[in-house]
């Protein structure tokens, strides 16, 4: 991209989010040192043992905590973390389809929670404050909490439904 479009090289390298890219390969870091380190098997067969194996408390679980977790971090570290114990589930032979859609649900509605739950709340934000209507932690969550609790609500039902009663 940088031949065709001729852009100055040193111009494009000072544009680059390098925050954001050290951010990234220092949670990926971690993330690997917790599977070498066994603490993601450990959590993984913790995960079991609290919800016994049952998928359907399973999921109640994976997608209540996600979205707890994720409205008051960024859902992407979180799910980042959640990733290697739903691999090290399957490695026992457990189907974990519905696993994988109770995550991604609870991190995705669990980010409307809070403003910062979400990059996209940030931005909200910011954009708000710079055109003279700035909107409060507080003022937002009071509003977008209680939706994402029914959401959640509403994304659990199904799953449920969809994964343990019409399988």
């Amino acid at each position: 991209m940088l031949i065709i479009s001729a852009a100055e090289i040193e111009k494009v390298l000072l544009d680059v989010e390098w925050a954001t890219i050290g951010f990234f390969a220092g949670l990926f870091i971690v993330v690997g040192g917790l599977v070498e380190t066994g603490v993601i098997d450990m959590l993984a067969n913790g995960l079991i043992d609290i919800t016994g194996g049952d998928v359907m408390i399973t999921i109640i679980v994976l997608v209540w905590a996600s979205a707890i977790i994720s409205s008051f971090l960024d859902n992407i570290p979180m799910v980042a973390t959640l990733i290697p114990i739903i691999m090290a589930i399957g490695n026992t032979g457990v189907d974990v389809m519905p696993y994988w859609w109770a995550i991604s649900l609870g991190a995705c509605i669990g980010g409307i929670g809070t403003l910062i739950g979400a990059s996209a709340n940030v931005v909200l934000s910011g954009m708000s404050k710079t055109y003279g209507y700035p909107i409060t932690f507080m003022e937002y969550t009071k509003v977008a909490f209680p939706m994402m609790l029914v959401f959640t609500a509403i994304s659990c039902v199904y799953l449920v439904l969809r994964f343990c009663v019409f399988v």
